[in-house]
């Protein structure tokens, strides 16, 4: 069952505070996320295949254009195998959770996908310095049409121990500290503001046609959220909902950014499961179990049908 295969990823207004360059609390941040991190396995609370098509929520995928309703991603952990022989051995591996099987577990079994592509468009991984040049880098995408050509520092795989999770992560923290500091910063300008279900949950006694437009405009009376609305680049930067998504604690908010970085919808483990899941515990396991692999693990991307 091989893939490509059926069976077989300018503050505008005036005086705009400048953004900040951290440093030293975005290392600080790092620190703490690895020890959020690690102290969780690929195990507890998230979803495991089979189960049944119902459970699966709608996915999109940015990198793949047109028909983008059943595909998604998936990373897929293998023990070391070398270039000739991966695509077997993701056939393999996925062979369990096709759609067609025909030696079903149960009779309600469902199945996961109806074919694959090894593909990372969108989140590839980063090569570890030093090693842009290992054969098993897998550096092809099969869902293009056209010859890709990756720079060296970025593939769609290969074995754990030279791929560089952490230089996206700490790219990360930085962003997020940065954007945090400067949100902070602009905010205190203006009298607190607070998220729009607040005003969703006021509107609640009113009658249901009034109800949205009667929220949306008290939100939006708000002098933050007038002053966000004004610059397209303030609200692409602080989104149109800031109270909802900046009103933590920085460490709370760089942690949530940084582990969210190499998540897939979904996992294949090496010993053979299927995970998925979202929010904080998907991620923290995923992130565990990448980095809990021993060096010689392939670890590829790939976009599946389901």
């Amino acid at each position: 069952m091989l893939g490509g295969n059926t069976a077989g990823q300018n503050l505008g207004d005036e005086d705009p505070a400048p953004e900040p360059t951290p440093t030293d609390e975005p290392t600080r941040l790092l620190r703490a996320l690895a020890s959020h991190l690690t102290g969780a396995a690929c195990q507890g609370g998230l979803r495991t295949a089979p189960r049944a098509p119902s459970d699966r929520a709608p996915s999109t995928d940015r990198a793949t254009g047109g028909d983008t309703m059943g595909k998604q991603r998936i990373t897929v952990c293998l023990p070391p195998v070398g270039p000739d022989g991966l695509k077997q051995a993701i056939g393999q591996a996925m062979a369990p959770f096709w759609y067609d099987r025909e030696d079903r577990p149960h009779p309600d079994w469902v199945g996961e996908w109806s074919y694959w592509f090894v593909s990372g468009a969108g989140c590839l991984f980063d090569v570890l310095p030093g090693h842009e040049d290992d054969p098993r880098l897998v550096r092809y995408d099969d869902w293009t049409e056209l010859p890709e050509v990756l720079p060296p520092s970025r593939c769609h795989g290969g074995p754990r121990g030279i791929l560089d999770l952490d230089t996206p992560r700490a790219a990360e923290a930085r962003r997020a500290a940065g954007n945090w500091t400067a949100y902070h910063a602009f905010a205190d300008r203006y009298p607190p503001v607070l998220p729009f279900h607040h005003f969703a949950e006021r509107a609640r006694t009113l009658e249901p046609e009034h109800a949205r437009e009667a929220a949306v405009a008290a939100f939006r009376e708000q002098p933050l959220i007038q002053a966000i609305e004004a610059d397209p680049a303030l609200e692409e930067r602080f989104t149109s909902d800031p109270a909802l998504h900046l009103d933590e604690d920085l460490e709370t908010y760089v942690t949530r950014h940084v582990a969210a970085v190499l998540p897939t919808p979904a996992l294949l483990t090496l010993d053979g499961r299927w995970v998925e899941g979202g929010g904080p515990d998907y991620e923290r396991m995923f992130n565990a179990c990448l980095d809990g692999l021993p060096g010689d693990t392939m670890v590829v991307r790939v976009l599946y049908h389901s």
